[in-house]
């Protein structure tokens, strides 16, 4: 130390009159040259970690925000699909009741087809039966007429 500063002590001590108080002097003084430095770094250092922790929540908070607009674009992307599946979903639907209208209208015309063709069949069935009852009434008739005329033809030809 300079002498000035045991100057100061040496004032110090000849200014008290007793030895407890210039230690109690001496403490007070070396606690304002310890304890001061000492309680600027403590706050420095709460100061230091305030702002780190702020800077930490910051991040944390633009991490929370960059997951939120994340999960709203994603959103808003599933959103768009299921738009755009509702849409052609119900497009699908009118194609199908279109196609199950005219499938419909097309068995009816089917229908009324099978239904004409059954109708002329029962027609030729029973044209046909008709005919095979005239043939056989006429094949059975010429039967009658040959026996006929084989015993005219047998009379005529004892009579000879």
């Amino acid at each position: 130390m300079t002498d000035g500063a045991y100057g100061i002590y040496e004032a110090i001590i000849q200014a008290t009159g007793s030895e407890l108080n210039i230690f109690f002097v001496i403490l007070s003084i070396a606690l304002l040259l310890v304890v001061i430095p000492l309680y600027r770094m403590v706050l420095k250092d709460r100061k230091e970690k305030r702002k780190g922790d702020a800077d930490v929540e910051a991040v944390k908070h633009d991490k929370h925000l960059e997951r939120e607009s994340k999960f709203i674009e994603r959103e808003r992307l599933i959103l768009d699909v299921i738009k755009e599946n509702t849409i052609a979903i119900s497009k699908l639907n009118v194609t199908l009741e279109n196609n199950g209208e005219a499938t419909k209208a097309t068995l009816d015309r089917i229908h009324t087809r099978i239904d004409d063709m059954n109708n002329g069949q029962t027609a030729i069935k029973t044209d046909v039966a008709q005919i095979k009852v005239k043939l056989e009434n006429s094949l059975s008739n010429q039967t009658e007429m040959a026996s006929k005329i084989n015993k005219i033809l047998l009379i005529v030809d004892k009579l000879q």
